[in-house]
Parts: structure tokens; C-alpha cells; sequence
């Protein structure tokens, strides 16, 4: 029975790099991603049948993926059999390329669990990510020291890290396609990070409802909070390729279906739908704990494309806002006052210190009683974080959080 599982463990970890092969040529097919999950589940049973058998009999452990048959094994080692359902396979193998998931996919397993990183999010060592996700390495030149770099003006190279982390970090599936923005995931968890820390400014946190105002197409802080903090989402957008994209990367995470709700907030009654940013989003009687925001930074995609920190691409939806962000953070506040405490703590990121600024003076122009603010820093890179309350009470302002992000600073105000 040693032969067999050894056998057996080499003939699934075979059958998983041609899965993965399909997977990269159709990056959210739900009935791919079955069978994957369904192998990985086996790899694993077959290693910890090996490794308990080793453990039992005092066999020494293998060295390679070619592992030494155990001619010792005894008779209670059982070979794990690779629960896959065989429409999956036959979907799989017949997977057309075109990047959307059947509306019907398979389940996929709740592996995120396993994944969750209780810590601040570090920066990633690209050259041991590089060599677990094959589609990642011609992007990563490694240096002497063996670090690897990436070239982020690269958007390919985006891409591809962004899909490496999201999987070997949160376990989550993950593509957009050309042209679409690429979030930086470090920066995307901080932001999740400083909500959970916020919580402890709620006096209600068991039941956690967040409005993601511009999900976009990479349904990013969806994805993200639902799978670290099992947080339920309402993720909105007013584009046709933003919520259809949001919408498969949703079908390739069956998981967390429950826990997400893509929402088309486009007006369809000019009379009768609310005008503004967060108003149309809201539906009546709802009830939020966060409201979350990446607005576009940009009022037009000539001043996008002369900055150099646009790297991670984005469409003219995703990066432009007539009045740029500053506009648009604006407007949601006006549009939190009407909401009033609907949301416990409204909050967005903001691109330019000057905007940070305006806003503050904006709320306290307004006598919101609780501001709060955040400095990400991720290498070279600052971004902000506004919040304000209006059901929360002045105190809650300089009242200290539980401990800031890897790389954030926090400051009360």
C-alpha cells in the first residue's frame, strides 16, 4: 500500500499542473477551479497519510517529489481518492478560454480559512511567490542578494502578482481583463485592517455590513473582507464590464457568495433614483457599518497619464471623475449627511494630501462629530484614509485603536 499512495500522491500533483495550465488560460471558470480544489484536497490527504506512516514506523522522509517507495508500510495506509465530480473534469478539459465563469459553476471549498493572515500585510518575497505560480516568473528578475523585483509599470506583471497573492494569501480566485486598474493588495488589506481596528469605535461590531461605493471590476475589498473577517459586502457599480467582471470573480469564490451582493446602481428611473454617490447605493431602511471607497484620483485621463504612480493601469470609470477626487469625496459627504447614521463610520482613500485637507475641513465646517485619518505608506507610496461618523461621539475621535497596519500611521483628529 506505500507504493500505492506514493504513486497515487505523483499522479495528483501531475494532474494538477495541467489543471493549472487550464486555469491560466481561463482564469475564473468555476468548474476548473472544482477540480483543482478537489486535488489539492487529495494532496493533501495523500501527504498526511505518507507523513503519518512515516511518522508511525519511524520511515525516514522523502527528499523529493519522487519519493522512495515504503516497502514498510502497513496494511491501514489507504490511498485518498480525488473527490472530483466527473462534469467538472469533462468542463474543465473542455474549458473555451474566454475568462467567464459558467453562471452555474461547482462549489468551491471554504480554503480561504486556512489562508487568513492574522498579521499586517508585509511586503512579499517575489522570488518564493514566483516559484509557486509559474505565470508569475518571467515577470521577477532576482537580484544577488535573491530577492526578487518586479517592474509595477509592467501591467501584465501586475496582474499576475496581484492574481499570486490574492490566491497564496487569501485563497481567493481572481482576473480582470486588459486595460482594467490592478490593485496593489498590500495596500487594499491595510485598508480592511484599519476598519477592523475601527470596530472597536462601534458599539455594535458582532454583525459586520460594508458598502464598497466603486467596486470595479477586481471586486478587491469584497473579496478581501469577506474571506479575512467574514464580513457580508454590498459592492456597487455603475459600469456594465464593472459589474459583470465583479460578478465572475463573485462565481469564482462560491464561498463567499453569501457574503456578497454585486449591486447595478445605475439609475434607472431619472425621476424617481436618488442622485449622488453613496444615496443611489443605499436602498431604504438599509443599514451599514463601514461605507469604503478608492475614488478615481484623476479628472482626467490626461492627468492621469502624467502621473508616475498610475502603474497599476485602470479604465477612464475606474481613474477619472469630472472635479477629480477631491469632487468626489465631496459629494459623498454631502451625501453622508442626509444618510446621517445610517452608517456607523462612512470612509474612503484618498490619493493627495490636499484632498485629505479640504475634506477634514469640509466635515468640521459641517460639525461631524468624530474624524478620524490614516497614512498608508507602502514603499514609496502614501495613501490616506478618511473617516467620519455621525453617530459615534466626539470622544471616539482621539480615542486610541488597537494597534495601526504594518506601515500606517495613525492619526487622530
Amino acid at each position: 500500500m506505500g507504493e500505492d499512495i506514493h504513486a497515487a500522491l505523483r499522479e495528483y500533483t501531475a494532474s494538477k499542473a495541467e489543471i493549472e495550465e487550464l486555469l491560466r488560460l481561463d482564469p475564473l471558470n468555476a468548474d476548473i477551479i472544482q477540480v483543482l480544489h478537489d486535488l489539492d484536497a487529495a494532496i493533501k490527504d495523500a501527504q498526511e497519510a505518507i507523513d503519518a506512516a512515516e511518522a508511525t514506523h519511524g520511515i525516514a522522509a522523502s527528499t523529493s517529489n519522487n519519493a522512495i517507495v515504503d516497502e514498510q508500510a502497513g496494511p491501514e495506509e489507504k490511498v485518498p481518492e480525488v473527490r472530483v465530480n466527473p462534469d467538472s473534469r469533462s468542463a474543465a478539459a473542455s474549458s473555451n478560454g474566454q475568462g467567464v465563469p459558467p453562471s452555474n459553476g461547482g462549489s468551491y471549498g471554504a480554503a480561504a480559512a486556512r489562508l487568513q493572515r492574522s498579521g499586517r500585510e508585509e511586503e512579499p518575497d517575489f522570488a518564493q511567490l514566483a516559484g509557486r505560480y509559474p505565470e508569475l516568473s518571467p515577470h521577477v528578475k532576482v537580484g544577488p542578494s535573491g530577492r526578487g523585483s518586479i517592474d509595477f509599470t509592467n501591467f501584465e506583471a501586475a496582474r499576475q502578482l496581484t492574481r499570486a497573492l490574492l490566491h497564496s494569501q487569501h485563497g481567493l480566485h481572481w482576473w480582470v481583463p486588459d486595460g482594467h486598474l490592478i490593485p496593489p493588495v498590500t495596500n487594499r488589506a491595510n485598508y480592511i485592517h484599519w476598519l477592523h481596528d475601527l470596530l472597536t469605535l462601534c458599539p455594535d461590531s458582532r454583525e459586520v455590513r460594508v458598502l464598497d461605493i466603486g467596486c470595479g471590476a477586481n471586486l478587491i475589498y469584497p473579496l478581501l473582507g469577506s474571506a479575512m473577517h467574514n464580513w457580508s459586502f454590498v459592492a456597487a457599480d455603475i459600469t456594465d464590464v464593472a459589474v459583470k467582471w465583479a460578478r465572475a470573480n463573485l462565481r469564482a469564490n462560491t464561498q463567499l457568495e453569501a457574503l456578497i451582493e454585486v449591486r447595478d446602481v445605475r439609475p434607472k428611473d431619472a425621476q424617481h433614483t436618488p442622485t449622488g454617490i453613496l444615496l443611489p447605493a443605499v436602498q431604504e431602511g438599509e443599514r451599514f457599518t463601514f461605507t469604503m471607497c478608492n475614488p478615481p484620483f484623476f479628472s482626467s485621463m490626461d492627468e492621469a497619464g502624467l502621473n508616475p504612480a498610475t502603474a497599476f493601469s485602470g479604465t477612464a470609470q475606474e481613474m477619472t471623475h469630472p472635479g477629480g477626487e477631491l469632487a468626489f469625496v465631496m459629494q459623498m459627504i454631502r451625501d453622508s449627511s442626509q444618510l446621517q447614521d445610517h452608517v456607523a463610520w462612512y470612509t474612503t482613500m484618498v490619493g493627495k494630501k490636499a484632498t485629505l485637507r479640504r475634506a477634514r475641513e469640509a466635515l468640521h465646517a459641517a460639525a461631524v462629530p468624530a474624524v478620524r485619518t490614516t497614512e498608508f505608506v507602502q514603499g514609496r507610496i502614501s495613501r490616506w484614509g478618511l473617516a467620519w461618523s455621525f453617530a459615534a461621539g466626539p470622544g471616539s475621535a482621539a480615542q486610541p485603536l488597537p494597534r495601526p497596519p504594518a506601515g500606517a500611521r495613525i492619526v487622530a483628529r
